[in-house]
């Protein structure tokens, strides 16, 4: 199944809602549609919303994530959430690759919570690379407890880009210039009042006749 990721609009919301309002997390956060609806319309109103949408232009589930929500510094992927009958179909996992790529292009680390009640959604992250940094007790409800997780950029990611030279260096097939001129043979110092350098070579070659 082809899937294409972009920025939502109004034309997803009803879908973006039930996707949500069908969810574990929607039915102890979102207890009704109306405060779906009001919480996405927030998140479209500031371009925080994308959504997975098919072949057929169905949107088949979203991503909500605040560039700086986490300590006022790091993204924070608040809500992902995908439709009831396309579970299990990669689209969860597409969607937080998605977010991944956007926000390591600039930020080091990235944060989220999970909610005790969703064991699965933790395994998940952690098979992914996040691990979990605390636990916050009675965060949005009481006796819930989210347990705050952070990945952060793969440091392959911050090595400059080598050139041909560079990675025959690192691979022991070249010599770096800096040694390459430690190789050279160190200047004739001529004594003080020998011929001029023209004149020693002269000579020098008057000698090799001999």
């Amino acid at each position: 199944m082809k899937i294409t990721i972009s920025r939502a609009d109004e034309s997803h919301l009803q879908d973006c809602v039930a996707a949500l309002s069908n969810s574990e997390l929607g039915r102890v956060y979102f207890p009704s549609e109306e405060n779906a609806l009001a919480s996405l319309a927030e998140g479209l109103a500031r371009d925080e919303v994308f959504v997975a949408v098919d072949e057929a232009g169905e949107c088949l589930g979203f991503i909500w994530f605040i560039p700086r929500g986490a300590f006022h510094s790091y993204p924070y992927l608040h809500v992902i959430a995908v439709k009831e009958g396309h579970r299990g179909e990669g689209i969860g996992k597409k969607l937080l690759a998605f977010f991944e790529e956007t926000v390591f292009a600039d930020s080091a680390k990235a944060f989220l919570v999970v909610a005790d009640f969703n064991p699965d959604a933790r395994r998940l992250y952690q098979r992914l690379g996040w691990r979990q940094v605390g636990a916050i007790p009675g965060l949005y409800r009481d006796g819930v407890t989210e347990y705050v997780m952070m990945k952060e950029r793969d440091p392959a990611a911050d090595a400059p880009d080598m050139s041909t030279l560079d990675r025959l260096i690192a691979e022991g097939r070249a010599t770096p210039a800096s040694q390459s001129m430690d190789a050279l043979p160190t200047p004739i110092e001529l004594p003080p009042g020998a011929p001029a350098a023209s004149e020693a070579l002269r000579q020098m070659r008057e000698d090799e006749r001999w």
